[in-house]
């Protein structure tokens, strides 16, 4: 059964994607989707992005809302809608659902979300007559009654803006004692206002204060915990000085703490933090006294007010991120997550509270492999595993200045030291979680993990389901765009998913861990990525991807002609970058028998994969072949190419009285005066009309002797060719073979005698170029030469 109003619409795939998650999900009960607006002007505004079921965010916002589908027998067993809860009776079905399916063993996994805007809400749409203050006193009064069901004395109270609700948990008479645990080096005046704000700003009278000290040295620090010490017995173990020397290690300090901590629970406090009210602690005391709840975070602010901490997102931008991170403190977030309470999965160790028999059962922070970062989101996601919730709480509000022992220099390890830890310790994160890191169920899989923003991906691969693979699955770096990115990578994934052969993604962004477990590509083929962080997205990849790690390259990246303007731009060592790249990749594909050659040894298998040209840019393309007097005569290169100008400059000026030269994207100075048109470059998709426009009655295609040419292709005979153009060519191994064009050798006479010759037989000219013409669209168009690509980009 479905619940749809009236006026509203369903995607029109919303059908397939449900039924297919139900065949996929059949424990599912409860199914939900996300949603936008439709404006009556039919234009989609304000996509609703949802998490999978969260019931600390349901009970602050009735946020499933929209298209809500329940199974005929539960909704039987719950006697469907109740006429008392008008206006909210979707938001009291689900409650009472859950409830349900609590009572029954199925638990919240019987509530699926299938993730994409499958419903578009009209504005204005509604099945109710109430106005909206009865709807919103309806849904406070479902929510209400949700409690009074399960026995809970909790009261709900309006939230911060409508339709949201407050949920004001009750403490136990006696309360438990909580050891607030604050590790710190120095740094005496921040120390001291921590400790402080927290004695006068904290209303719950049960607890206790431990000053983890990392070997302090400043006079001020070393006094003031002296200090404390001598008055131990005065203060009555209160607040006591715990002492971990040795290098800085944030987990293990917080360990040992909490072995000699007495509250029933642990409250994990950097000393760069401050209490701002005096209810914050019975704020997180009163969400981890539940049952169902492990941890607890607070909202934590700048000291100029902005958000610091509003929860945590595992993926984004590395390992987790916090969302929100420098908004104004009223920001409302993404449909008011930022001001909600919610469940998540994971918030910062900054403040922290856990009950202490979990952190024990689940082996405390990692002081082994997470020494300084990541340990409070690992901690999280272990007490999530136990099958315990993570819980913020936005009402319990700090300060928090943020990073302090890192700028305070509390980790004394040179600069370089700290990255190579850093760097390890997000690598145990991606080894132990990340499965999870790429789908964060408190965060939509169509929003970018590039941003903190809660914005739709822009590389709609990221969002595709992982279960849904009709084809090899194909990510694609093209190196840029220009020839080489769209001849060997952007158009052959072009075609191949135009086929239906592959359902491929071409991008020019890195993607990170996270990202590509999201997309988990089945072949990952990159173009030239030879600089160092390319180099070490490729052994992020080897370590943490399955896909089949393809390097492709199509020149002598090594060997670059001596008169080449791009040799100055070519790093010293890219031999050993290039072999250390093409040897994290399982095969290396080039495009001629020379490179293969020539690379033998640098992956464990080197294919060929020669260019084609792709039928749909080229195919249909003709030069008029208008009737001259003169011949034009034409080339077309950038300026890559001047050493190969230069072998028929003298060619050029000898002829020019006879025929008319056309250069196409580059022109030396020197020629200039003796060219009938130069026609600068243009953009690359733009290219093929463009040549074809030039008209040519001959083209030629000059190259100098030398290694790099000598592993080239064929690629400019084939681009001439296609267009009918005659050929008058350099005698060099990319040229040679069947193709019925004239080729010289690299002297003056022979190029002059082959142009003239050429110029006094025009109907041979074209006979020539259809012949050439006849040639590649027959052998040598891409469309039909597929299962090459397919099988050099794949398994």
């Amino acid at each position: 059964m479905g619940l749809v109003d009236a006026g509203d619409q369903l995607a029109s795939d919303a059908v397939f994607r449900i039924t297919t998650a139900l065949h996929q999900h059949p424990e599912w009960q409860v199914i939900y989707t996300d949603e936008d607006s439709l404006t009556s002007d039919s234009q989609h505004v304000n996509p609703h992005l949802k998490p999978d079921f969260n019931l600390d965010y349901l009970r602050s916002l009735p946020y499933i809302g929209g298209l809500m589908l329940c199974r005929r027998s539960l909704f039987q067993a719950l006697g469907g809608f109740d006429p008392e809860r008008e206006g909210a009776e979707d938001y009291d079905l689900l409650l009472r659902a859950w409830e349900h399916l609590e009572h029954t063993g199925a638990g919240e996994s019987a509530i699926g979300h299938v993730s994409g805007v499958l419903y578009h809400r009209a504005q204005g749409s509604g099945h109710t007559r109430k106005n909206i203050p009865e709807i919103l006193a309806a849904g406070q009064a479902a929510l209400q009654a949700h409690f009074d069901r399960l026995g809970i004395a909790a009261q709900v109270q309006p939230g911060p803006f409508p339709p949201s609700f407050r949920v004001r948990w009750p403490l136990p008479q006696n309360k438990p004692l909580v050891s607030i645990l604050i590790p710190t080096r120095d740094q005496l005046p921040m120390l001291q206002r921590c400790i402080e704000s927290v004695i006068e700003k904290t209303r719950y009278p049960a607890y206790e204060i431990l000053i983890i000290d990392n070997d302090s040295s400043a006079g001020d620090a070393v006094r003031y915990l002296a200090a404390i010490d001598e008055r131990k017995a005065e203060l009555g173990d209160r607040l006591r000085v715990i002492r971990t020397p040795g290098p800085f290690n944030f987990s293990a300090m917080n360990n040992t703490a909490a072995r000699a901590a007495r509250g029933e629970y642990l409250l994990l406090l950097n000393n760069d933090t401050a209490a701002l009210h005096d209810d914050w602690l019975d704020e997180m005391m009163s969400h981890a006294v539940r049952p169902d709840v492990g941890v607890v975070g607070a909202k934590l602010l700048f000291p100029d007010g902005r958000i610091q901490h509003a929860g945590v997102i595992l993926g984004i931008r590395g390992p987790a991120e916090h969302p929100f991170i420098g908004r104004p403190p009223e920001d409302r977030g993404y449909f008011g997550r930022a001001q909600l309470v919610q469940d998540l999965s994971a918030v910062t160790g900054a403040c922290l509270l856990v009950r202490k028999s979990v952190f024990e059962q689940v082996g405390g922070l990692d002081e082994k492999d997470l020494k300084v970062s990541y340990s409070d989101i690992d901690l999280c996601l272990k007490v999530r595993q136990a099958g315990l919730r993570v819980v913020f709480d936005p009402y319990a509000l700090l300060m928090h200045e943020g990073s302090a022992s890192q700028n305070g220099k509390v980790e004394q390890k040179p600069d370089e030291a700290k990255q190579a830890r850093f760097a390890a310790e997000r690598q145990v994160m991606y080894d132990r979680w990340l499965p999870l890191l790429a789908r964060d169920p408190a965060y939509n899989r169509h929003l970018s993990l590039a941003t903190t923003e809660f914005q739709l991906d822009d590389q709609a691969c990221l969002a595709w389901d992982p279960d849904w693979r009709p084809r090899p699955r194909v990510l694609v770096h093209p190196a840029d765009r220009e020839g080489c990115g769209e001849y060997r990578i952007i158009a052959p994934m072009r075609a191949l998913n135009r086929a239906g052969r592959t359902q491929g993604w071409e991008t020019m962004r890195l993607f990170d861990p996270a990202e590509m477990e999201r997309i988990q590509p089945d072949s990952l083929v990159v173009q030239r990525q030879m600089e160092w962080p390319q180099i070490e997205a490729l052994e992020r990849h080897a370590r943490h991807s399955k896909a089949f790690r393809v390097f492709e390259l199509d020149d002598l990246i090594t060997n670059l002609p001596l008169k080449s303007v791009h040799r100055q731009h070519i790093h010293k060592d890219i031999a050993k970058r290039f072999r250390k790249a093409a040897g994290l990749c399982n095969r290396l594909v080039v495009a001629t028998e020379p490179l293969r050659q020539a690379y033998a040894d640098y992956c464990d298998e080197v294919v060929v994969c020669p260019n084609y040209l792709e039928a749909a840019r080229w195919g249909e393309l003709r030069p008029a072949r208008a009737e001259r007097s003169r011949l034009r005569v034409g080339w077309a290169g950038g300026i890559g190419h001047a050493g190969d100008l230069e072998l028929i400059a003298d060619v050029v000026r000898e002829t020019a009285s006879t025929v008319d030269w056309i250069f196409f994207g580059m022109c030396p100075d020197s020629l200039k005066d003796v060219v009938h048109e130069f026609h600068p470059g243009i953009p690359l998709d733009q290219y093929a009309p463009k040549l074809a426009s030039l008209d040519l009655d001959l083209a030629v295609a000059p190259l100098e002797h030398n290694a790099f040419n000598e592993a080239k292709s064929h690629l400019r005979l084939l681009e001439y060719g296609v267009l009918g153009y005659p050929v008058i060519c350099t005698d060099i191994v990319p040229y040679q073979g069947d193709f019925p064009v004239t080729r010289v050798a690299n002297r003056f006479r022979d190029w002059t005698r082959a142009i003239l010759d050429a110029a006094a037989d025009p109907a041979a000219l074209r006979a020539q170029g259809d012949a050439l013409r006849d040639k590649v669209l027959a052998e040598w168009m891409l469309e039909d030469h597929l299962d090459t690509w397919v099988a050099a980009w794949t398994r």
